[in-house]
């Protein structure tokens, strides 16, 4: 099955341009970067914490570094649903890391606040594809998976 969900091309500065797909996390409506340079999807602990359906664990013997290769201490939870479009995954498991930085930037730039970075094990997983032209990133799920409305 294919999906489409639209994406939001975001110049930073004249030199930068980032994408960002609307979510929704257990409800909430929330702006996510798709970020192909990440190895991992990872979601902000200050935003994701208060809504897990289980208090966020720390993870053993997985570590996390951002582009300046400083560890990262991270934690594991569990999303009710996870939702892109009609893109729907229930008991979605999650990494959750400090993106407060990113989140503060991204607010002061474009008056955006990041719950997510989608990285490539997800881009991967369900075949990716992205249309800069017409800002659309096609997923490609099994039919079993999908939980569409």
């Amino acid at each position: 099955m294919t999906i489409k969900i639209p994406i939001e091309i975001v110049e930073l500065d004249n030199t930068s341009f980032h994408l960002f797909v609307e979510g929704f996390v257990n409800g909430q409506r929330c702006d996510l970067i798709i970020d192909t340079g990440a190895s991992k999807t990872v979601f902000a602990l200050n935003h994701i914490s208060d809504i897990l359906d289980e208090p966020a664990k720390i993870l053993s013997g997985i570590q996390s570094a951002g582009i300046n290769a400083a560890e990262m201490e991270s934690h594991q939870g569990i999303l009710s649903s996870f939702k892109m479009g009609d893109f729907y995954i229930e008991k979605f498991n999650i990494i959750l890391i400090d993106l407060n930085s990113i989140d503060q930037l991204y607010k002061n730039i474009s008056s955006k606040s990041i719950w997510g970075l989608i990285g490539s094990d997800f881009l991967l997983k369900y075949k990716a594809k992205i249309d800069y032209a017409k800002r659309i990133l096609t997923l490609h799920v099994p039919k079993f998976k999908y939980h569409g409305n």
